[in-house]
């Protein structure tokens, strides 16, 4: 990369040049901008402009030569940064960042391996982290050191970062205004490497307060970002990035971040479950927050699945993309291990079916998702999947609009992956019933459509059951969102593969695996949530061999 550095500290000047150097940089270094221009300056296709602010006189506080000059060459398409002792007053700086006047402005003040770290972040990502920033813990007054820095990486389980590369890490995923970032560390995280604090960053426009929240899990090398409400970290395809909001690309993580503006989660209700406990929303605002989700919020990650840009060199099949790395589980449920005992009515594997006594026989989930035709259904582009996507991990606000959270397992999957988890989330948790025979009408009625878009008669169930009938309403409303996401992609097997998808999250649920479900419930609810998600699982089977002919 070729860097010019234009300073009048002498001292500075060769400090900074020979620790670029030492990063490999191909570095020119100018004392004043004497004879120079900005028209010419650009015609030497500079990678990154370094420029002091103050150039003419350091002693006087109406110099601001070097900003004029990386204003203009700025304009011209040259990334250029201002590096100074002296920043602007803070909303000159919001406008010289927010306005993208200036590729990023650095307070000469923050440890010069720090700066030179964010350097690299941008030679690799494009992308200038904040550099003027300062960090504090929450109710504490002092600025974060480096040794700080590196305190909280040992903290953290399987992040093997520097304090400064923690550091330049969180100046990376917060907005290039902020000015100051109270940290607070939150309860880590499920499982090894992660850990979970919480960002109050107050900005230089007036009293906008951003809150971040940012995970560090266990992932790759990232190289992409994504979008407003969801600001996740994940690994997406070449070409993906450039077709997300908000994208801001980062160089080394294992992290996910998101982030509300003038509003938290503090500020709305979860989506579910519904109870007695925490029936506190209306099922119209609950659609209408979904309908904001899918059309607004996510519309973005089906528009790259749309775009062609993720379609897999290779197909793979289905139940190895869920049964992977990024799926569900290693090994699908009940494939060598007995159907759950213990339910208010017994089911029984037989064969090629599943005998729910009383309540008939169903196909075997199993032997149709790995012998069947099942195991013959294909991925073939990947989505930006959200990758946990229940009722717990939607908040409504009092507008109806959604917050997601929780994105840790957020990455390129399978396009009807959270449409189905979402649906099964619903289906289950919100019915408010231990009704067996109530639930298994509300199951047929599901598993009688041939279409996502088709209708679903909900009228089968009793007005006085009316959360069991809503869940059936807000199913037909999700299947429909999914229609929409895959828009003219949407093939012949597509209602195969939304089955394919629904059967493994009913699995997953039906070994007890349900985040979401109300601390309060009782043995009753737990075991007929089981019940519900086997039958789930055997009705969507057999309406899946039913297309099949």
């Amino acid at each position: 990369m070729n860097i010019l550095v234009v300073e009048n500290d002498r001292a500075f000047r060769e400090a900074w040049v020979s620790l670029l150097w030492k990063h490999h940089y191909s570095v020119v270094a100018l004392d004043s901008l004497q004879d120079q221009t900005a028209e010419l300056l650009h015609e030497q296709h500079y990678d990154l402009v370094l420029i002091d602010r103050r150039l003419r006189d350091k002693q006087d506080k109406y110099d601001t030569s070097g900003q004029e000059f990386a204003v203009q060459l700025g304009s011209l398409g040259t990334p250029t940064a201002l590096v100074t002792s002296y920043l602007p007053n803070d909303f000159e700086l919001f406008d010289l960042l927010q306005t993208g006047a200036l590729t990023a402005v650095a307070d000469k003040g923050m440890p010069m391996l720090e700066l030179a770290s964010c350097i690299e972040e941008f030679r690799q990502s494009r992308r200038f982290p904040n550099c003027i920033a300062k960090f504090y813990l929450k109710g504490e007054s002092e600025v974060l050191t480096e040794e700080d820095w590196g305190t909280f990486g040992e903290g953290i389980r399987g992040v093997t970062l520097s304090g400064i590369e923690l550091a330049v890490l969180f100046r990376s995923l917060i907005p290039t205004c902020a000015l100051s970032v109270e940290l607070e560390p939150l309860t880590p995280g499920y499982g090894d490497g992660t850990a979970l604090f919480r960002a109050r960053i107050s900005s230089g426009d007036g009293p906008l307060v951003e809150e971040v929240a940012i995970k560090y899990g266990e992932r790759v090398t990232i190289t992409s970002e994504a979008m407003r409400y969801d600001r996740h970290v994940g690994p997406l395809a070449v070409g993906v990035a450039p077709q997300l909001r908000w994208r801001k690309e980062t160089r080394k993580l294992g992290a996910i971040a998101y982030s509300w503006v003038g509003d938290s989660i503090e500020d709305g209700v979860p989506f579910g479950p519904v109870g007695k406990l925490t029936n506190t929303l209306t099922w119209r605002k609950r659609q209408s927050a979904l309908e904001r989700l899918f059309s607004v919020s996510l519309s973005p990650w089906y528009r790259v699945y749309r775009g062609g840009t993720t379609k897999l060199e290779r197909p793979m099949r289905l139940l190895t993309y869920y049964t992977g790395k990024d799926g569900y589980s290693t090994q699908l449920p009940f494939e060598s291990n007995p159907l759950p005992s213990g339910l208010p009515s017994i089911v029984e594997a037989e064969e090629n079916f599943w005998d729910f006594g009383d309540y008939g026989k169903l196909p075997n989930p199993v032997e149709w998702l790995t012998k069947g035709p099942g195991s013959e259904l294909q991925l073939r582009r990947y989505s930006p999947c959200h990758g946990d996507l229940h009722v717990k991990n939607i908040f409504v606000l009092v507008d109806d609009s959604p917050r997601l959270i929780d994105f840790g397992d957020t990455a390129l999957g399978h396009v009807f992956r959270d449409f189905a988890a979402l649906e099964v989330s619903v289906r289950l948790s919100c019915c408010n019933t231990t009704d067996l025979d109530k639930l298994k009408i509300a199951s047929d009625c599901a598993s009688k459509t041939k279409s996502l878009g088709e209708h679903i008669d909900h009228r089968a169930i009793p007005k006085n059951l009316d959360d069991l009938r809503k869940t059936l309403v807000t199913t037909m409303q999700i299947r429909r969102a999914a229609l929409d996401a895959v828009g003219t992609n949407s093939a012949e097997s597509g209602m195969k593969e939304y089955l394919f998808a629904l059967i493994i999250r009913f699995l997953r649920y039906s070994i007890g695996i349900a985040d979401e479900v109300s601390l309060g419930e009782s043995e009753l609810e737990k075991t007929t949530r089981l019940w519900h998600a086997l039958y789930g699982a055997a009705r969507a089977t057999q309406q899946a061999i039913a297309l099949s002919g």
